[in-house]
C-alpha cells in the first residue's frame, strides 16, 4: 500500500479470503494500504467482510477507513469519513486525536459548521489537541469551500483569508485562542496566522 501498487494489494487480499484466514490484523493491513491511496470504497470493503464474518473491528480499522477519506480526491469524502466516524460513536468506540486529525482534513472545503462541531466533540470525549491537529485544523478550515483536498499552501492561506467575512475571521481567532489558551504551542505558521487575524480584527 505504502509502494501505492494497489494491484497487489487486491491480489493479496483476493488471495486471503480465499485462503479464508482473515483476521484482525490482516484486515488492518487492508484498510491501512487503503488509507495510504485514498481508497475509501477499498476501506469500507474491508469493514463490510469483517462485519459480516464477525471479526471484531476496534477503532484502529475505523480511524484507519477516515484516514483513507482524508487522503482521497473524492468529493464526498467528507461524508464518507462522517458515516465512518459515526459507526465508531454507535459501537462505543473511543476516537483519538489520530481519529480527529484524519477527520478535520476530511472535511477540508466543507462548511465550516462541521469544524466547530467537530470541536465540540473532541472536547465532550476529553480528546486534546496538540500543535500538529492545531495547524491542520486551521489550515482546513480557512480552505475556500469547495477547494479540493491539499490544494493551496500556507501562503495562500493567508492570501484567502484576506477575502473572509469579518465573522470567520472572528471565529478563526476564537478557536486559535482557545488552542492557545487549552496550552497547545503554535507552529511557526499557526503563530503568523494569529497575527494576521489580529491585524485584520483591529
Amino acid at each position: 500500500g505504502k509502494l501505492h501498487e494497489m494491484d497487489e494489494v487486491e491480489k493479496l487480499w483476493a488471495e486471503l479470503l480465499e485462503l479464508e484466514c482473515m483476521n484482525q490484523i490482516l484486515a488492518q493491513a487492508r484498510i491501512n494500504a487503503a488509507a495510504d491511496n485514498g481508497d475509501v470504497d477499498g476501506a469500507r470493503e474491508a469493514l463490510k467482510y469483517m462485519q459480516q464474518t464477525r471479526i471484531q473491528v476496534n477503532e484502529l480499522h475505523l480511524s484507519s477507513a477516515i484516514h483513507a477519506c482524508a487522503n482521497s480526491n473524492d468529493e464526498n469524502r467528507a461524508l464518507h469519513a462522517n458515516n465512518f466516524f459515526d459507526e465508531m460513536l454507535e459501537q462505543r468506540l473511543n476516537p483519538n486525536i489520530v481519529t480527529y486529525s484524519s477527520l478535520v482534513r476530511s472535511l477540508t472545503g466543507s462548511p465550516r459548521k462541521g469544524f466547530l462541531d467537530l470541536l465540540d466533540n473532541m472536547k465532550d470525549h476529553g480528546v486534546k489537541a496538540n500543535e500538529v491537529f492545531a495547524e491542520s485544523f486551521m489550515f482546513a478550515f480557512l480552505q475556500p469551500s469547495g477547494r479540493p483536498r491539499n490544494h493551496g499552501k500556507h501562503k495562500d492561506v493567508l492570501s484567502d483569508i484576506r477575502k473572509l467575512p469579518t465573522n470567520d475571521l472572528k471565529t478563526a481567532k476564537a478557536v486559535l485562542d482557545w488552542f492557545k489558551a487549552s496550552g497547545i504551542p503554535l507552529t511557526r505558521f499557526g503563530t503568523v496566522l494569529f497575527d494576521e487575524l489580529k491585524s485584520l480584527l483591529q
